[in-house]
């Protein structure tokens, strides 16, 4: 049996038994199933317990988005002012050149050889409009860059550091404890049709 502390309590899950799937369902006095609203429970404690240690609650650790980009071992010569010029420019472009109409540009990323196809959204360059799913907490730069002429000029890259809103959350969140129900019910069904 594997034991997991949440909150000062201690949660048994049940790992391996003789008749699963209806061992973990199954009252004391035989009848699968009764015990599923306390399985259920334990389910919305386990997936609370994730999102809480993977930072998933309250954002995406923005807290810890400097540290993270300072132990990834990659130096960036470009300063947060200057980062944050860089976007600012960025953005100005978008606007100027892609069809966003009056939809605020939230984040651009691009790498400064990359910026021929910034409407063009793909893996090295792109932009990404507000929404209510994702928003951002500031932007990385890493490399040199600069603008010369009204182009950015360099061998670096710029991106953005995102955290998740309640919304994506309260989704990602729905959408596991809608498959863990799924599952609940499959299993339920196969071993009460005996």
């Amino acid at each position: 049996m594997f034991r997991l502390k949440l909150f000062g309590r201690r949660l048994k899950l049940v790992a391996a038994s003789r008749d699963f799937p209806c061992g973990l369902l199954k009252s004391p006095g035989g009848h699968c199933g009764v015990h599923s609203g306390r399985m259920f429970a334990r389910v919305v404690a386990l997936v609370a317990y994730c999102a809480s240690s993977w930072g998933l609650v309250g954002g995406l650790r923005a807290s810890h988005i400097g540290q993270d980009a300072a132990s990834m071992g990659t130096e960036a010569k470009v300063g947060g002012i200057v980062c944050d010029g860089v976007e600012e420019f960025l953005k100005v472009m978008v606007r100027a050149k892609c069809d966003v109409g009056d939809q605020p540009v939230t984040c651009v990323y691009a790498r400064a050889d990359s910026l021929d196809n910034i409407c063009d959204v793909g893996l090295s360059s792109g932009y990404v409009v507000d929404n209510p799913f994702v928003k951002f907490t500031g932007y990385n730069c890493e490399g040199s860059l600069w603008t010369a002429g009204g182009r950015l000029m360099g061998d670096g890259h710029i991106s953005c550091s995102t955290a998740f809103t309640p919304l994506s959350i309260g989704l990602i969140v729905a959408g596991i404890l809608g498959a863990l129900g799924c599952c609940a019910c499959f299993i339920m069904c196969c071993c009460c049709r005996r």
